[in-house]
């Protein structure tokens, strides 16, 4: 066995932990394996473990068999476990401090070993690509739409940041995550920045059309390079009355990415498509509520041809996260949780990089529920 597949199972903890105790019979339980370390020092830094009913905190150092420390003439101070395979000498660190020992060699599963040295060997972008037959499809489904939900909880804890912010304000949550789902698959960082470049509250008060909108939009993106010589006309002429009034300062041209983009993708037709939706909009945030429970929308989804080509989109970076968010805030009894993700398992999966990792793999998504998973993963 290499030492690199017994940091996996430290790491993993794939051991048995009954009756968990030292070389010296003192009582062990781990609480944080700790942060595995690529650099020089221990193999794990942040670790905690309870040590006969003393919490310590400190690294872990991991190998074969213990005398290896004494080999490998470590000088660390701030080891508080040595786990190893075998156990053949007793150690003291140098401040002479008694190193703590956890043996591995009969907590292990021996089938698992072979298995955990054939995933470090992989040079796959799936290490288990080659077991996916044998874990079966059914798990792999199972473990990817578990890992689709843990992208939802990740995404609300940014939104959760976000709304310490802004106070709460719902409105402004979905006026985020429909720019943010806007600047998919390139540009959400641009988007983001024009997000916070634009009051939202004075918007909605003082913006009466479309055009209203799609003029501040994109004046203050600075997308009016991709438009037709009449539309930056209606820009130069249009724009300086927003700009003035709403104090507004374009964003930076370089954050827009546009290379080897679909026309469909381009972040100017999205917020051109945006612009007649916001126009039509009596409350964002009840909009992504309606939208999610299938209530109809009568003609606003229709309004621009745009909107139905990235509808999609929208509903797995918008809707979902919303739903997801509101259950949580609201307290809903898992109503919101699982809308959200009732959401994503009736959406077909996205075509993407990480998507055709999977398939190349043996195992083609799904759902989106099931395609969020893989960019999770």
């Amino acid at each position: 066995m290499k030492e690199e597949v017994l940091q996996l199972i430290w790491q993993k903890q794939l051991f048995n932990h009954t009756n968990l105790s030292s070389s010296n019979g003192e009582s062990l339980t781990i609480l944080n394996p700790g942060e595995l370390n690529l650099d020089q020092g221990p193999d794990f830094s942040k670790a905690s473990i309870i040590l006969n009913q003393v919490k310590l905190s400190g690294a872990v150092e991991i190998h074969l068999r213990s005398s290896d420390w004494k080999r490998h003439r470590h000088q660390y101070d701030n080891v508080i476990l040595h786990v190893v395979l075998i156990h053949d000498l007793d150690l003291r660190d140098v401040s002479g401090f008694q190193l703590p020992v956890l043996v591995l060699l009969n907590r292990l599963h021996s089938d698992l070993l072979p298995k955990l040295q054939l995933l470090l060997d992989a040079r796959a972008y799936i290490r288990c690509g080659s077991l996916l037959n044998e874990i079966g499809m059914d798990k792999v489904k199972q473990l990817l739409e578990k890992s689709g939900a843990k992208r939802l909880e990740a995404n609300y804890q940014v939104m959760k940041h976000w709304m310490l912010e802004w106070k709460g304000d719902r409105e402004l949550l979905a006026f985020f995550l429909f720019l943010k789902s806007a600047g998919l698959p390139q540009n959400t960082l641009a988007m983001e920045a024009l997000f916070k470049a634009l009051p939202w509250s004075l918007l909605r008060r003082k913006l009466s059309s479309a055009q209203d909108w799609w003029t501040v939009l994109l004046g203050t993106s600075n997308l009016t390079f991709w438009l037709s010589k009449e539309e930056q006309q209606i820009i130069q002429l249009k724009y300086p009355y927003w700009k003035r009034l709403f104090n507004l300062e374009p964003i930076p041209i370089m954050l827009w990415k546009s290379g080897k983009m679909r026309p469909a993708n381009r972040p100017d037709r999205r917020l051109k498509a945006l612009s007649e939706l916001f126009n039509q909009m009596e409350s964002p945030a009840l909009f992504l509520e309606n939208l999610g429970q299938g209530i109809s929308l009568g003609q606003r989804m229709d309004l621009h041809p745009e909107i139905n080509a990235w509808k999609n989109v929208l509903m797995i970076n918008a809707v979902s996260p919303y739903w997801y968010w509101k259950e949580k805030e609201d307290r809903l009894p898992d109503q919101g949780r699982s809308q959200a993700i009732s959401i994503l398992r009736t959406l077909p999966a996205e075509d993407n990089r990480y998507t055709r990792i999977f398939r190349d793999a043996g195992y083609l998504p799904q759902s989106a529920l099931e395609s969020q998973g893989a960019i999770h993963q």
